[in-house]
């Protein structure tokens, strides 16, 4: 979990020869300084396959590629995903634990599609899942018939971005 992760950086900072004393020499320097960084800046990426809420059976949705640098996620989905609705909610249940933010995190997101009508709103990612609003609000807001989800139609690429840690 992210507290992991940082507690695991903690404990590099206090058993890091590098940090025992002052570095004497600009190579000492350069060490300690690729060293932090690569504590600092763990790049992490990869993908999952997003459990879809909200359809009366789930869409085929390709995978989900996220990225981290640091404290910062973004989640790239990689192709329409659109369905019919059963609910007035739409969300994806199944983000993976180490990318869940400490607290609930609001992103704007455009290209939603709700009873054929494309849109904008708002993800909001927490505990594991990601709750989609419409038309910029965090509620739920969908109908509960028709075609919803993901618009990739006009060629844009939707992403959302956000800290796993305020």
């Amino acid at each position: 979990m992210v507290f992991d992760r940082f507690k695991a950086r903690t404990e590099y900072f206090r058993n890091s020869p590098s940090l025992q004393r002052m570095p004497g020499s600009q190579r000492e320097w350069v060490d300690f300084m690729q060293e932090l960084s690569s504590v600092i800046h763990e790049g992490r990426s990869g993908t999952f396959t997003p459990t879809f809420t909200g359809f009366s059976s789930d869409p085929a949705g390709g995978k989900v590629y996220w990225a981290q640098s640091g404290s910062i996620v973004t989640l790239a989905f990689e192709t329409q995903s659109s369905g019919t609705s059963n609910l007035t909610t739409f969300g994806i249940s199944n983000l993976p634990d180490d990318l869940g933010p400490n607290v609930s995190q609001v992103c704007p997101i455009v290209g939603l599609i709700d009873n054929n009508v494309k849109s904008w709103g708002a993800a909001v990612v927490y505990n594991g899942t990601i709750a989609f609003g419409y038309e910029g609000t965090e509620s739920a807001s969908w109908t509960n018939s028709g075609t919803k989800g993901l618009d990739m139609s006009q060629g844009a690429a939707l992403s959302i971005t956000y800290n796993l840690v305020l």
